[in-house]
């Protein structure tokens, strides 16, 4: 951001700082504060500060968030090293882009824990220690601070893009930010990708996001969008998508009003425009593998919201797709877990369960069983060895006799942040 425009006027009083104002602009907005710090000591002033904002443009970091204050009056009080920031205001053109939030992690350099990966020689070289960091947003406490949503505010996601309206209440302690609130989508956007082909856009009628004050700054979806499917014979298919869960883990289910289509159908129209029944045979087999793939994918969310509770920091299901061919065989649905050994190390297991191929097939077999281990050199470098058996689920009673193999594997990977 860049402001201007930068006017004030302060004085000294005994041993306080009287700011009778200070203004700038920022994008056609303002911001003015008042107020006074006093030394009691010189190195730890305590602050009485009152901001009051009209249209200001407080942050635009692209993809990241975007701020403006339609309107804003806030306090900032108490020591330099420990202040509190309480009020209430009115955001308006305003972005939150959800999926950089939460995996956007801010590092402290000069922590013990990473001596081994930072050079802190070189941070003192370049002036990037403590001097660098910003002790005082670190510290700053956030006490109740309202926020009423005012026009044009959205929540941008990987599949999404939705108005909200509704009002916000933001507590912060240390680095831990916690939102609390629910908010209306009158309209918007979502995307639904399928596999290899174009993606369908749907309209958001309406919904809600509800935060509940949880420290991963997840919420709660509840929406319902429509797109509108026209058939070759000049019919209109209106397929309903509704999407619940959370944001990290969304489900999705898709129904048509009036229609009681299964899901095939529906998944059918969305592809081709016509139902099931109508297609050809590899049509058949890819709204198959679709539909399954949807399915699966709202039970293992759930699956891994509560694997993550019990306790395993990963935690996967890998559904099998049946695709239609000239002969039907079993497929392999595998089951990963992953642990955190230690700072350095991270172990994941996993498991097979052969499905589809019929009473020959085995349902479980321990010759789909396996592990990795992954080691962290350094920042950017991971050692991963792995065993994994060679085949997986065979089509016949002969094949699943046949002596089975381990391939062990090691891999350098190289991982770098833009």
């Amino acid at each position: 951001m860049t402001y201007d425009q930068v006017d004030g006027w302060a004085r000294f009083s005994g041993d306080s700082l009287l700011l009778d104002s200070l203004s700038m602009n920022g994008d056609g907005g303002t911001l003015r504060t008042t107020g006074s710090v006093r030394f009691d000591q010189l190195t730890m002033p305590v602050l009485d500060l009152t901001f009051d904002a009209r249209g200001f443009l407080a942050m635009n970091v692209p993809n990241y968030l975007k701020l403006r204050a339609e309107q804003l009056n806030v306090t900032l009080r108490g020591p330099v090293a420990h202040p509190v920031l309480r009020g209430s205001g009115t955001l308006s053109g305003s972005v939150l882009y959800f999926a950089d939030l939460v995996t956007k992690d801010i590092i402290d350099l000069e922590d013990p824990a990473y001596l081994d990966l930072v050079d802190t020689l070189a941070l003192r070289r370049r002036r990037l220690g403590a001097a660098f960091q910003n002790r005082f947003l670190d510290s700053l406490r956030i006490e109740g601070l309202r926020f009423r949503l005012g026009t044009e505010v959205w929540l941008r996601l990987s599949e999404a893009n939705v108005q909200l309206e509704g009002s916000v209440t933001i507590d912060k302690v240390r680095k831990q930010y916690r939102l609390a609130g629910t908010f209306t989508a009158p309209r918007g956007t979502y995307t639904l990708k399928i596999p290899y082909l174009p993606a369908r856009d749907f309209t958001v009628e309406s919904g809600t996001v509800s935060y509940f004050g949880s420290p991963d700054l997840n919420a709660e979806l509840d929406l319902q969008a429509r797109h509108i499917v026209h058939t070759s014979d000049g019919e209109d298919v209106p397929i309903v998508a509704h999407i619940e869960g959370s944001i990290q883990v969304p489900r999705l289910t898709l129904s048509s009003p009036g229609r009681n289509l299964p899901d095939r159908d529906l998944i059918s129209f969305l592809m081709f425009g016509i139902p099931q029944g109508q297609l050809g045979g590899s049509q058949r087999a890819q709204v198959t593998s679709t539909a399954q793939s949807l399915l699966a994918g709202a039970f293992t969310g759930e699956l891994s919201r509560l694997a993550t509770d019990a306790g395993f920091d990963l935690f996967e299901l890998r559904s099998g797709i049946l695709e239609q061919r000239q002969q039907q065989g079993p497929s392999l649905t595998q089951l990963l877990a992953g642990f955190q050994l230690s700072r350095r190390f991270f172990a994941t297991f996993n498991a097979g369960f052969c499905t589809g191929g019929g009473s020959n097939s085995p349902v479980f077999s321990r010759n789909n069983l396996g592990a990795s281990l992954e080691y962290r050199l350094s920042r950017e470098f991971r050692l991963k060895a792995s065993a994994e058996p060679v085949g997986t689920c065979q089509a016949n009673t002969a094949s699943t006799l046949l002596p089975r193999r381990y391939q062990f594997g090691t891999d350098l990977l190289w991982e770098r942040e833009y």
